[in-house]
């Protein structure tokens, strides 16, 4: 996942682009797509495969700026 933005002063990223992949470790880039949503900590991303199959990917973190990590869950529907 990679978004491309202008940093907010509060921390966040005013998102102007992005770039989605989501696969297995044999073939990591089986979907590819786009976040359609940036709201916080969470983000919605559309996906596809080669055939047009559908992914929908929701991803929600949990940051630690002090520590410079974050965590997270991913639901894939």
């Amino acid at each position: 996942m990679t978004i491309w933005g202008v940093p907010l002063e509060n921390g966040g990223v005013q998102m102007t682009g992005s770039s989605v992949t989501f696969g297995s470790r044999h073939a990591p880039q089986a979907y590819s797509g786009r976040i359609v949503s940036l709201e916080g900590s969470r983000l919605l991303a559309s996906l596809q495969d080669a055939s047009g199959t559908a992914l929908d990917l929701t991803l929600d973190l949990q940051l630690d700026p002090s520590a410079r990590t974050f965590s997270g869950s991913l639901h894939a529907a």
